[in-house]
């Protein structure tokens, strides 16, 4: 039997990220998450929202919270980019430290 599992969200720390295939699962887990926080006496923190779309531009996906839309993430000391390009990541990885770098 295949039970295929589907990747939809990673949590490390602070973080949180939501994977999905297309603009409106984005906006519903989004939306169901949100409902959860509130619940909980919890806010988003709006200046930290990021949403980066492989493909095609991300902004206006129907959530009520506006995200800045990115090019470019850095996950765990990786960078992600909306081509998948691993030259990104390794360069990224690979770059000398610059000045003002955290």
């Amino acid at each position: 039997v295949n039970r295929a599992r589907k990747l939809t969200n990673i949590i490390w720390a602070d973080n949180l990220f939501l994977l999905t295939v297309d603009r409106s699962a984005l906006a519903r887990t989004a939306g169901e998450l949100t409902e959860a926080l509130h619940k909980h006496g919890y806010e988003w923190k709006r200046e930290e929202l990021k949403v980066m779309s492989f493909g095609r531009p991300a902004a206006g996906f129907g959530w009520t919270y506006e995200a800045e839309s990115v090019e470019a993430l850095d996950v765990l000391g990786v960078r992600l980019d909306a081509n998948g390009s691993t030259d990104a990541a390794v360069a990224h990885r690979l770059r000398p430290p610059m000045l003002g770098d955290p």
